[in-house]
């Protein structure tokens, strides 16, 4: 069996490289739940955001006027958790772009709401 590490052949029966002392045994690695409970979360917040939106919006009288506050934290945590998918993917590549993407997307988000409130006033 040849080291992993140091490519020296070494006997079948071995745990452990003579050359190297690195583990000749392959280690076996457990896939983690964590990008599935990652995505569930996001799946679960997004709804209950639009939700609460729509519930906010349909039966709470003047609520742009009056309860703009509520509204907008509602919209600032729906686009933040916008963040979580990105947490989700395991290549470093794809989640660098994902993040960046879910930034662009906020950043749009906070410019378009600031146009729209300068032009209402």
């Amino acid at each position: 069996m040849n080291c992993p590490k140091c490519n020296r052949e070494n006997e079948d029966s071995a745990l452990f490289c003579r050359y190297c002392g690195s583990s000749l045994k392959p280690i076996e690695k457990k896939d983690s739940n964590t990008s599935n409970v990652i995505l569930l979360v996001w799946i679960i917040l997004i709804g209950v955001f639009n939700i609460g939106t729509f519930l906010y919006t349909r039966f709470y009288n003047n609520w742009y006027e009056e309860g703009r506050g509520i509204y907008v934290a509602i919209q600032i945590m729906h686009n933040l958790i916008m963040i979580l998918p990105s947490l989700a993917i395991k290549d470093k590549t794809l989640k660098i772009i994902g993040f960046l993407i879910s930034i662009c997307l906020i950043i749009w988000w906070v410019i378009g709401n600031i146009q729209f409130a300068m032009q209402s006033y």
